[in-house]
């Protein structure tokens, strides 16, 4: 984004308009021109009683003869700039004697090739998809797609890094006279280091940090009172009547992989409750449907004998793999279960 200012003159008739034009300078295609600033879309009759916006790149014709990408000289000042206050410009602008112009470049010079390159390609995947056509062929698609998109992606770059030449001119309501004010400006966009409008987000996430800290160190600082959960009662409960009963113990992890949260969460809660066996002696049995889950649920089982004291008691056919169909492998713990009652 370009922000082009200029102070207003107070010679000039209410009636004066004023246009910003931006032509591309050093360009790798070999395009040029100047390109009118517009950064609003333009309301223009449907052929249905209302009206529509239309894109601003479209240069639509007002009946004045005035065209959609001038700007009234009593419009755009700096001080009506939308934003927060904390975006707010350092000049104050009361007596509005400044104008503001944003130019967005992406938006006045796009990279046009790169775009339908990359939006056809996109259709492209889309019929493969619908056609269902080999998964081959649609990887072939996607892997064209992605290279696309980062030519897009450079090309856009190209665009916001590049250097522009900009232009004010003005012209009276009758649109018979077009003059330029001044000489041309060789400027070009650069980042800023922060981005103002995200300033809420930077105060919210600091405000949040420092209650978390607070609590934090008043929770060190005393003794809380931590509410019992029933779902652990009644693990030791169970655990527990298996020990009298002499009943070995059955875990299940779930279906799902170890990149599941509830897969994860179980093979944490598996921990617990291998130390406590552990400390009962009693048997555990934890039957698979993935091998992966497996291999990590053996090594939490022998961390929990290890830290329990008891290393002598693991067994390492204590976690199993069972199948991975879902049907095989309810019907498979489902006979455990009525073998070992």
């Amino acid at each position: 984004m370009l922000a082009v200012r200029w102070h207003n003159r107070k010679a000039d008739p209410p009636d004066r308009f004023w246009r910003v034009e931006v032509a591309q300078v050093d360009l790798p295609d070999g395009k040029g021109g100047w390109v009118k600033v517009d950064d609003t879309p333009v309301p223009v009759p449907d052929g249905k009683g209302g009206t529509e916006l239309v894109d601003p790149r479209v240069r639509w014709e007002r009946p004045s003869g005035r065209i959609a990408t001038d700007f009234e000289a009593h419009e755009r000042f700096l001080r009506e700039v939308p934003g927060p206050w904390w975006c707010w410009p350092p000049v104050p602008d009361r007596d509005k004697d400044t104008h503001w112009v944003g130019a967005d470049v992406l938006k006045m010079f796009p990279p046009e090739k790169e775009e339908e390159a990359a939006r056809l390609q996109r259709a492209e995947i889309e019929r493969l998809q619908a056609a269902h056509a080999p998964a081959a062929q649609v990887e072939e698609a996607e892997r064209k797609s992605r290279l696309l998109e980062q030519s897009l992606a450079a090309a856009q770059e190209r665009v916001r890094a590049g250097r522009y030449r900009i232009r004010l001119l003005w012209q009276d309501a009758d649109g018979a006279r077009l003059a330029p004010i001044g000489k041309d400006w060789l400027v070009s966009a650069s980042p800023n280091w922060w981005d103002a409008r995200k300033t809420n987000t930077l105060l919210f996430s600091l405000v949040l940090c420092g209650v978390v800290l607070f609590y934090v160190a008043q929770a060190r600082r005393r003794e809380l009172f931590l509410r019992r959960i029933p779902g652990i009662d009644a693990i030791e409960e169970s655990i527990g009547r298996a020990t009298e009963m002499g009943r070995p113990i059955y875990y299940m992890t779930g279906r799902d992989d170890i990149t599941s949260l509830s897969t994860i969460a179980a093979t944490t809660i598996l921990g617990e409750v291998a130390r406590k066996v552990a400390a009962y002696d009693t048997r555990l049995k934890v039957p698979h449907a993935d091998p992966i889950v497996m291999t990590v649920c053996q090594e939490v089982t022998r961390e929990a004998y290890l830290s329990a004291g008891r290393p002598d008691s693991y067994l390492p056919d204590s976690n199993f793999y069972v199948t991975g169909d879902q049907f095989a492998y309810v019907a498979a713990v489902g006979g455990m279960y009525a073998r070992e009652k």
